[in-house]
């Protein structure tokens, strides 16, 4: 092969590379934020605990996804609290469970008219974690937060939305 037949089918080959890459990074990379993007599972706030009470571990790797960057869920139920100076909102989803959905703090803002206590409403976030689901040995000692909530349990969402 003579080196301008060499030279071309580089070029070809790293343009057609490089546009693979450029490609996965514009079209199949999860977005940042749950802002930008829909959710990928969407499921009323009942539901989750479900998932959470049955198996929390299998719950945990359910949401945080392959790439243990948390999935993007919709969570459908009723705001039980509201904590501005967090740019923050709590969805209540009975027996001593909640899912704490955290906000940018413009979104919040720009968006508080539409948050009030006993509203159902849809909100998308992006998985960070779980709490209270461990289960507990008898003779293990308890804190004075956990003796004052000995069965709260909560999920947690950050970078929310409210889901269109």
């Amino acid at each position: 092969m003579s080196k301008k037949k060499i030279i071309w089918l580089s070029i070809i080959l790293t343009i057609v590379v490089g546009g693979g890459f450029g490609y996965y990074y514009a079209f199949k990379r999860k977005p940042a934020t749950a802002q930008d993007s829909k959710p990928d599972i969407t499921v009323k706030a009942e539901e989750l605990l479900k998932d959470f009470e049955n198996n929390y571990k299998d719950a945990d790797k359910k949401y945080l996804g392959a790439d243990k960057k948390g999935e993007n869920i919709g969570v459908n139920g009723k705001i039980k609290e509201l904590t501005p100076e967090n740019s923050s909102l709590i969805i209540d989803g009975g027996n001593s469970f909640e899912i704490i959905c955290t906000f940018d703090e413009n979104y919040f803002k720009t968006n508080s008219n539409k948050f009030e206590i006993g509203k159902e409403i849809s909100i998308k976030g992006i998985y960070t974690g779980c709490e209270g689901f461990e289960e507990k040995k008898p003779d293990e000692e308890m804190s004075l937060i956990e003796e004052a909530n000995p069965n709260e349990k909560s999920i947690k969402l950050k970078t929310c939305a409210i889901n269109n």
